[in-house]
């Protein structure tokens, strides 16, 4: 039985994915049970952390095995190298929809990727760097990038009118660009092959 279709695989991943792996479930019929943490706690990488391991070792105790999807965020948690686990790799979560050639680019162009999740809740998970405040957060972001650039990944309408808001507190103009979900599928198709077995 293929991987995606095994129940008993549990897939703790960022909420920030959501959009994007429930339509990989649709398109694959993938039975994989997936636990979502809110995307806000990158924002606080040692509560991140430390809710991975909780959710990690909870599914392993339950006889599962664990995809474990997040980006540079998450850092090295407990149960990272255990075989029953797979981490997928991601550089950033960017770079799982735009792919390495895409994500560099927008290194290149010092821009600032919006995510489909993120859209929505920008001013809760962009707004407010911890012992920064919305002012200061908005000038830090300002001053390293040169323009906000949302990955339309085609799982739902762009909400232009946040993206909007969300460039103009953060004063950088705004592009839609459209990217392929091709490198997510791949990623989540190593995943399942890492962790074939009986």
């Amino acid at each position: 039985m293929p991987l995606s279709s095994d129940p008993r695989v549990v897939c703790v991943a960022c909420s920030a994915f959501q959009p994007e792996l429930e339509w990989w479930h649709a398109r694959t019929g993938s039975a994989w049970s997936v636990r979502y943490l809110d995307s806000a706690l990158h924002m606080h990488p040692e509560r991140l952390i430390a809710a991975i391991a909780v959710e990690v070792k909870s599914a392993l105790a339950e006889g599962a095995r664990v995809v474990v999807l997040f980006g540079d965020c998450a850092g090295e948690h407990p149960g990272e190298h255990d075989p029953r686990v797979h981490v997928v790799p991601c550089e950033n979560c960017a770079e799982a929809f735009a792919g390495p050639e895409g994500y560099q680019q927008l290194i290149r162009e010092h821009a600032c990727a919006l995510l489909p999740e993120w859209a929505r809740r920008w001013r809760e998970v962009l707004a407010d760097i911890p012992g920064l405040g919305v002012d200061l957060t908005a000038e830090l972001i300002r001053d390293s990038h040169r323009a906000l650039v949302y990955l339309d990944t085609g799982t739902d309408a762009a909400p232009l009118a946040e993206i909007q808001d969300c460039a103009a507190h953060f004063g950088l103009p705004c592009e839609v660009r459209e990217v392929s979900l091709d490198r997510f599928v791949v990623l989540l198709d190593a995943a399942s092959a890492a962790l074939e077995g009986p």
